[in-house]
């Protein structure tokens, strides 16, 4: 599949000028399912990252809060590099559990073709077919232990408005969000909720080591994209990043990655670091931008406006902490490509 399919398929809306962005206005009528939810069950799981280089180890929870048995297919999906070789590789994988089961998954135990990256986990309907279903029960969460402190937090999960059951990815593709994949916002062209438009959170400011070492003590940012067709080429998803001190003062930058990718904040920004940052907290917006699939390429192609999902992680003082990233309530939508 070509770029230009791919971007006739992921739909990226950002909000339009004066409408309103909420969770109520999102979908006109349901159940009141519009926008992704924090920490909520779901039918759909992302843990942002997986690594299991050298002597780090991953392991994932999924656990089924209902009352029936289910299937869920995992994607291991890989980071590509811009302009060298854009392939997401990927890896599916599937288990079962019973009600109120909790499955506890090594990653290096799965295989995936490369030592990080990010995971998918759907439901899937109770026959043969390996189609994704609506199955609002499914919580998870990650640890990666990489000799520090071990490092958690839990899988994002995400709702579909769909009946309990109902067949989801009619075109085989996943839709998340209404207004972008059928003209309406009612949420009928949508097998999952809508993704949110910019992301936030806080961060410490990197302290370089002696020269040569890691730095002693900062931020590591975790981005990916669900605009992703996992095992084939991708383009760059581009986000703008703006980011201020602890006394208000204003910087910004951008960052490019195709499909995911886990950087320290100094490799964005050299204002990042606390002596250029002028204090060692701050606060960041991301927000995904329109970017040209192929430098030059824009018009005739249509840009690639990806959603975009992430996590921060501190570290320092020997140990680990992280945290997935804020979001805001503005629907934008898109369609992933299943394995």
């Amino acid at each position: 599949m070509n770029f230009s399919k791919m971007l006739s398929l992921a739909l990226g809306v950002a909000c339009a000028g004066g409408l309103a962005c909420g969770p109520q206005s999102a979908w006109a009528s349901g159940d009141g399912v519009g926008i992704l939810q924090g920490n909520q069950p779901g039918s759909f799981l992302v843990f942002p990252k997986f690594d299991i280089r050298g002597d780090t180890t991953t392991q994932i929870r999924i656990v089924n809060n209902g009352w029936d048995d289910v299937n869920v297919k995992l994607n291991y999906v890989c980071p590509g590099i811009k302009n060298v070789n854009q392939f997401c590789a990927a890896l599916d994988r599937m288990v079962s559990l019973t009600p109120h089961q909790t499955r506890v998954i090594d990653v290096v135990d799965q295989n995936p073709p490369c030592n990080q990256g990010f995971v998918v986990a759907y439901a899937l309907k109770e026959d043969s077919s390996h189609t994704a279903a609506s199955f609002n029960h499914l919580t998870g969460s990650y640890a990666i232990n990489s000799g520090r402190r071990v490092e958690s937090d839990n899988a994002i999960g995400i709702q579909s408005p769909k009946p309990y059951g109902e067949a989801l990815g009619s075109n085989g593709m996943l839709r998340f969000g209404g207004s972008a994949t059928n003209g309406a916002t009612d949420g009928n062209g949508a097998d999952y909720v809508g993704l949110p438009s910019k992301l936030y959170t806080d961060f410490r400011a990197i302290t370089p080591g002696e020269e040569g070492v890691t730095a002693d003590q900062g931020s590591v940012l975790t981005l990916l994209t669900l605009d992703t067709l996992a095992g084939q080429q991708n383009p760059a998803a581009l986000a703008f990043v703006d980011f201020w001190n602890a006394a208000e003062e204003p910087f910004s930058s951008s960052v490019e990655f195709i499909c995911w990718t886990e950087k320290q904040l100094d490799a964005i920004d050299a204002n990042f670091l606390e002596e250029n940052l002028g204090t060692t907290y701050g606060s960041m917006k991301i927000t995904p931008a329109a970017n040209c699939p192929i430098p030059g390429g824009c018009p005739p192609m249509i840009p690639f406006d990806a959603t975009m999902l992430g996590a921060i992680s501190e570290y320092g003082d020997g140990d680990t902490a992280g945290r997935t990233l804020l979001h805001n309530d503005c629907e934008k939508s898109t369609q992933y490509m299943p394995r």
